[in-house]
C-alpha cells in the first residue's frame, strides 16, 4: 500500500489477536454501533517504517515502531494481519528498546485500553493515597497489563480474579489480592465504600450495579464498552470507554511504565483462523501473537 501524506508505511514484523477482532465478526452492530462491513481487522502492529508521506516529519524510514492502527474502531481501519500496513503518523510510536517485535506487537491495544481506564480513575495516583482498585479479570490481555499499570501508576492495593492456575501469574504482574472467579466474585470480598476504582475489563452482566456498593463516594467505575449502572451511587463517576489509539503520546506514556509482554503462543499469517479459535475458546493467559515469520518477530 502507498501511504497518504499524513501516513507511514510499516513493514509488519508482528501483530496479535484481540477479542475485539472476532467479536466484530460475530456481531458487529449490537456490540459496536457505527461499525459496518466491509472492515479489515487486525489492529496491533510492531515493525519497521518502510516509507513516509510528505507531511510526516517525526518518523523516518528504518524506525522500529508500534501502534494500534485503528485510531478508533469507528474509523474501520485495520489491516495489521499482513506484510505491510499503513497508519497515520500521529498514531504510531517508537517501539520500546530491548523488546522483540512479537512482544511489542501484543501491547498497543490492551496497553492503551488499560492506561486510559486507569486515567479515568484518576491515575497516576500519589502512592501515599493508598488507592484500592479492582480489575475484574487479571490474566487476559487487558488484565495482565492493567495489573502492571495499576501498580506503576501508584495504586496501593490491587485486587483481581482469575482461575486458580493463574494466581501466581497475576501476583507476578502486580496483584496484591487474587480470587478464583469460579467460586468467588471479587467485588463480594470488599466492604461497603472501600474501593476507589473498579475497572471492569470482563463485562459480566450486573457488574456495574454490584460495584456501586463497594465504591467510595468520589470513586470511579470504568467499563470497556459495557452497560453502566442503572442505579449509580451519588458521588460515583462511571464511564464506558472505547480505546482511543490516535495519539502516539499515549504510546510514549505506556512505554515509560516499562510494562512487560506476555505471549502464550505465536501464529503465522496462514494461521489467523486458528489463532481466533484459540482466543474464542477462552482461557488465554496474556496474548496470542500473529507474525509473518514467528522466528523473526521473536528476536529483538
Amino acid at each position: 500500500p502507498t501511504p497518504r501524506d499524513d501516513e507511514v508505511l510499516i513493514e509488519v514484523h508482528g501483530s496479535s489477536v484481540n477479542p475485539v477482532d472476532w467479536k466484530i465478526l460475530e456481531e458487529p452492530i449490537p456490540i459496536f454501533p457505527g461499525i459496518a462491513f466491509p472492515m479489515t481487522i487486525g489492529f496491533d502492529v510492531a515493525g519497521v517504517v518502510a516509507g513516509v508521506g510528505k507531511n510526516c516529519h517525526r518518523l523516518k524510514t528504518g524506525d522500529k515502531v508500534w501502534a494500534d492502527v485503528a485510531g478508533s474502531l469507528l474509523t474501520k481501519r485495520g489491516g495489521a494481519y499482513a506484510q505491510y500496513v499503513v497508519a497515520k503518523e500521529s498514531s504510531v510510536g517508537l517501539m520500546p528498546t530491548g523488546m522483540s517485535f512479537l512482544e511489542a506487537a501484543t501491547l498497543p491495544l490492551v496497553g492503551l485500553t488499560s492506561l486510559q481506564a486507569w486515567r479515568k480513575g484518576g491515575a497516576p495516583w500519589d502512592p501515599s493515597s493508598n488507592k484500592s482498585v479492582i480489575i475484574t479479570s487479571g490474566s487476559g490481555g487487558t488484565g495482565f497489563v492493567g495489573l502492571q499499570l495499576a501498580k506503576r501508576m501508584g495504586a496501593g492495593h490491587v485486587a483481581t480474579a482469575c482461575s486458580a492456575k493463574n494466581f501466581d501469574y497475576c501476583k507476578e504482574n502486580g496483584a496484591d489480592q487474587v480470587v478464583d472467579y469460579h467460586t468467588t466474585n471479587i467485588i463480594d470480598t470488599f466492604g461497603n465504600d472501600t474501593v476507589d476504582v473498579v475497572y471492569d475489563n470482563y463485562g459480566a452482566p450486573g457488574t456495574a450495579d454490584k460495584a456501586m456498593r463497594v465504591l467510595k463516594p468520589g470513586g470511579t467505575l470504568v467499563i470497556i464498552m459495557g452497560q453502566l449502572s442503572k442505579h449509580p451511587k451519588p458521588g460515583v463517576s462511571q464511564y464506558s470507554i472505547l480505546t482511543d489509539s490516535s495519539h502516539y503520546e499515549d504510546l510514549d506514556e505506556l512505554r515509560s511504565y516499562n510494562v512487560t509482554a506476555s505471549v502464550e503462543e505465536c501464529f503465522d499469517l496462514t494461521q489467523v483462523a486458528s489463532a481466533f479459535n484459540v482466543s474464542m475458546s477462552g482461557g488465554v493467559r496474556g496474548k496470542l501473537g500473529i507474525c509473518p515469520d514467528c522466528s523473526v518477530c521473536a528476536s529483538t
